[in-house]
């Protein structure tokens, strides 16, 4: 790969018409209450949504809920009696908790909200990527382009195949191998968060791999069909904070290949990243401080961002100036002047 990278964050899709978290949130609440056969669910949803909403105003008038806030809180009630904190809490919303079946109206809720969000995160007219194309001039300036991004949509990939650029995923391989595998030329694209192109199973266990394990299949385009399965399938992506480092699928050997490429990297260029990941924030920290790469942040808002992470980088700024760029523009704007 090049000496460039790029690292894509949930403001490079938002022109694409993809939802940042916090209107993904109020779309997935909205599809809820739309829908005649989720009455109890949409029950639940609404009731720990607007439980979130008046806490987050406590903190700060304009907060809104995020999709990953609201899906925490029903993974982490549905988890209640699993949690080490359960012994140091007198009660668990009692007026929720009393609900019958609470268990498995968690469960739908998680389930519905990991298929709702495949669909929101699709993109299948490709004049919605067009903004993305100046990508394609780094991709073909050199040895190929190592792409890390934390979305789940298909953007990269619809892209590359409208405008006939080599795009390699590696999940093919890891599937098949065990580890990832992307060639040394057109984009390789480490989804570090999953995809909406790749889907698995619960634990299950075949004749060739006899311990549980989670199936995993994929697909190679928006419009490819896969055959049906008998499992109860969803997507493979990272949803929620809790579960950003899950042993579970290629998520850690994702991680692992980020830190490599970025050992090989002098330029990280992060585009719509709200740095908001710690664990992606350690790699960025590693990046500046062992490796001494330099780092451009596209964002609208980069000079302004109450984030923590943004603030220290903002500090670290007045002392290391050659290694940090903040670029106060949205990514497609960003994008035709970076790489024209």
């Amino acid at each position: 790969m090049g000496d460039e990278m790029l690292l894509l964050g949930a403001g490079a899709s938002v022109e694409a018409g993809i939802p940042d978290a916090k209107q993904m949130a109020r779309e997935i609440v909205r599809l809820f209450n739309g829908d005649s056969s989720l009455e109890k669910e949409a029950e639940v949803l609404n009731f720990v949504n607007d439980r979130l909403t008046a806490h987050a105003k406590k903190i700060h008038p304009f907060i809104d809920v995020d999709i990953e806030a609201l899906y925490n809180a029903i993974l982490s009630l549905s988890e209640r009696g699993k949690l080490e904190i359960s012994s140091f809490v007198q009660s668990w919303v009692p007026d929720l908790i009393k609900i019958k079946d609470a268990n498995t109206l968690f469960a739908n809720i998680m389930l519905k909200m990991e298929r709702m969000l495949e669909e929101l995160t699709l993109i299948k007219d490709e004049r919605k990527v067009d903004y993305l194309k100046p990508i394609l001039n780094l991709a073909k300036s050199g040895d190929g382009l190592f792409i890390a991004t934390l979305n789940y949509d298909n953007g990269i990939e619809l892209l590359s195949k409208v405008n006939g650029v080599a795009c390699e995923t590696g999940i093919e391989s890891w599937t098949r191998e065990g580890f990832f595998n992307f060639p040394n030329k057109g984009i390789a694209l480490g989804k570090l968060h999953g995809s909406n192109y790749w889907f698995w199973t619960n634990g299950t266990s075949t004749y060739g791999e006899r311990l549980s394990h989670r199936q995993v299949r994929f697909k190679l385009s928006h419009d490819q069909s896969l055959p049906k399965i008998l499992q109860v399938e969803t997507p493979m992506v990272i949803f929620g904070q809790r579960n950003k480092l899950t042993a579970e699928g290629p998520f850690l050997d994702l991680l692992k290949e980020f830190d490599e490429q970025l050992q090989r990297t002098n330029t990280l260029t992060a585009i719509g990243y709200s740095f908001r990941d710690s664990h992606i924030n350690f790699y960025i920290s590693k990046f500046l401080n062992q490796y001494r790469g330099k780092i451009k942040i596209v964002s609208p808002d980069v000079e302004t961002s109450d984030v923590d992470y943004v603030q220290d980088l903002r500090e670290f700024r007045k002392t290391r100036s050659d290694q940090i760029d903040m670029i106060e523009k949205n990514a497609g704007d960003a994008l035709k002047t970076l790489y024209p």
